[in-house]
């Protein structure tokens, strides 16, 4: 199951829905309310990065070292990194995205939803363990006669 052609069009679209947010919520808020929003949400969002990137390095270390599957607690990670980027973005769609995943719940169903679509679990092996390998021939035994001199009892002929 790959990302499909969806998620290009929605990059393609998010900077219209962006301007739209601006246009729509700017006037509610003023200039001083619009710019405030963007540079304290973009603040945020570089400190979650910072704060919740490192956290998720420790964790998956730990994890690691006790011998469990690093995918949840790096899934976990991610989307809460992926709300930082969010919030680091300017506009008010992809600061509401990132506000919303950083709510435990959301992040959990968030998450779930991301490790059903994109992680494919593949087993290869080559079934059960099969025995020697057999090959049947026909043969038959060939028999002449060696020179003495190419004989290994034979001692090696002088050659001076």
């Amino acid at each position: 199951m790959g990302i499909g052609m969806g998620f290009p069009a929605f990059l393609l679209a998010l900077p219209l829905i962006e301007i739209a947010g601006f246009v729509l919520i700017g006037p509610y808020l003023g200039v001083a309310g619009t710019l405030a929003e963007i540079v304290l949400t973009g603040m945020l969002g570089m400190a979650i990065i910072r704060q919740r990137g490192l956290e998720t390095l420790i964790r998956l270390r730990d994890a690691a070292q006790a011998g469990e599957t690093p995918l949840p607690v790096a899934a976990d990670g991610g989307v809460q990194v992926l709300a930082g980027v969010l919030l680091a973005v300017p506009g008010f769609f992809t600061d509401a995205i990132g506000l919303l995943l950083l709510i435990p719940a959301v992040r959990r169903i968030a998450t779930a939803w991301a490790l059903k679509r994109f992680v494919r679990v593949e087993v290869h092996g080559t079934g059960p363990k099969a025995g020697p390998t057999v090959i049947e021939t026909d043969y038959e035994i060939v028999e002449h006669e060696v020179p003495p001199e190419r004989r290994i009892d034979h001692p090696p002929p002088d050659r001076d």
